[in-house]
Formats: C-alpha cells, structure tokens, sequence
C-alpha cells in the first residue's frame, strides 16, 4: 500500500512535498521513502535524490517550507544511526 507520510503546501499554494513510500506486506511503515516535490500548477513531479541513495533508513522528514516558497528545508536520517543532517532544495 503507497503510504503518505508527511504532506506539505508551499506558501504560495503552487507546490505541495511529501514523504511517501510503498509499505512492506505485512509491514506498516515503508522501509524506503521518497520527497517528492509536485508542482501543482503544471501537475508535474520530481523525486529530490538523498545524500544517502535511496536505501533503507535513509529517511527524509520535518518538511518546511521557506516563506517565498523558493526554498524546501529537511532532514535526512543517516542509516543505521539516530543521527539526522539538515538539507534543503530550491
């Protein structure tokens, strides 16, 4: 099942970015998440690639957005670890 799991509209209402990903069977949470970012004018969408590839544990999340809506600030889990690093995308 494609789970949703954090969702966020820029400030101008022209973007929406979300975490999301497929959950494993048997499974709740997906073991690998994808930020998309959906532009929602054009209906147009693009995957941001993580620092970490797309594996499991490398999980973006804490989504937001800058107030001109140029700018999209995360973080990244590192896998195997608790520790989290500060990303953004314009």
């Amino acid at each position: 099942m494609h789970r949703y799991l954090e969702v966020r509209i820029s400030p101008d209402a022209a973007h929406v970015a979300s975490i999301e990903g497929d959950s494993p069977r048997g499974g709740y949470l997906p073991d690998i998440r994808d930020l998309v970012i959906r532009n929602l004018r054009t209906r147009s969408e693009v995957r941001v690639a993580l620092p970490c590839g797309r594996i499991a544990e490398c999980w973006p999340g804490s989504l937001a957005w800058q107030r001109d809506a140029r700018r999209l600030v995360f973080t990244v889990r590192t896998p195997g670890s608790h520790s989290y690093s500060l990303y953004a995308v314009a």
